[in-house]
């Protein structure tokens, strides 16, 4: 696990090649968690009250795009990030992401240098959890865009109440067999557990 930037520098650095390469030959995840925004970019979410609940999305999901966008998953296509509070905002932009990704090249003149949507590395090499997302819209949504196998429980504890975690999961409209996977099935799987 990893508090998102290190120092302002991002993992899509190439010198961070060598902890992408270990994870990918160990077949172990890697779990990005917020934090504050890097100095380059924190100047812009300097709004009280909405560190936590946007702006550590924002730079944790930017961390995403950087990893998809600079080819990480390209020479590591096996590798996992696991990310929280479902998807840090990024299963609700996919479509957007993925045709403007093509539309600025095109625009550019530009041949695209991924080998794949971005979309796709969404939906092969990240994981999210539920933390911090306890109402079922973004549930319903995110099961819909990444598939449920992509979704583990988690309660954002102590920021939240895992009895309410629990409980939003559990008052899902969703079958019981897809419940168990997110509560358990699937960070067995992920974890090796």
């Amino acid at each position: 696990m990893v508090n998102s930037h290190s120092r302002g520098e991002y993992l899509d650095d190439p010198k961070f090649s060598p902890i992408f390469e270990t994870l990918q030959a160990l077949d172990v995840p890697l779990y990005i968690h917020p934090r504050d925004a890097s100095p380059q970019m924190i100047k812009p979410f300097e709004v009280f009250g909405f560190k936590v609940g946007w702006a550590w999305a924002a730079e944790t999901g930017t961390h995403i795009i950087r990893l998809i966008g600079n080819g990480v998953f390209d020479r590591f296509p096996r590798l996992k990030i696991v990310i929280g509070h479902m998807g840090e905002g990024l299963p609700f932009a996919l479509d957007r992401i993925d045709n403007r990704y093509y539309w600025e090249h095109e625009m550019a003149g530009t041949a695209p240098k991924l080998k794949r949507k971005p979309s796709d590395y969404m939906r092969d090499n990240i994981v999210v959890t539920t933390s911090g997302m306890n109402f079922t819209p973004p549930l319903l949504m995110t099961i819909q865009t990444l598939g449920i196998d992509n979704i583990l429980f988690a309660a954002d504890y102590p920021f939240e109440d895992v009895r309410a975690s629990v409980k939003a999961i559990d008052d899902a409209p969703i079958a019981f067999s897809d419940k168990r996977k997110i509560f358990s099935e699937n960070a067995k799987r992920v974890f090796k557990l």
